[in-house]
């Protein structure tokens, strides 16, 4: 969990337009773009439409 470590963070994106799974797909192919430079990623997708709760 990013909250329990001081050496993570955590990035909150929002989409503002419909295509979401598009853009989650994007991310996860830039997490993997970046795990293979050795760069310790973690994408947790999450979704909270009526709230827009903090996900950390």
């Amino acid at each position: 969990m990013f909250g329990s470590n001081p050496s993570m963070s955590c990035v909150v994106i929002t989409f503002r337009h419909a295509d979401v799974n598009e853009e989650i797909f994007r991310l996860q192919r830039l997490v993997e773009t970046l795990q293979d430079r050795n760069a310790t990623l973690e994408l947790q997708v999450g979704c909270d439409l009526v709230n827009n709760a903090d996900p950390c």
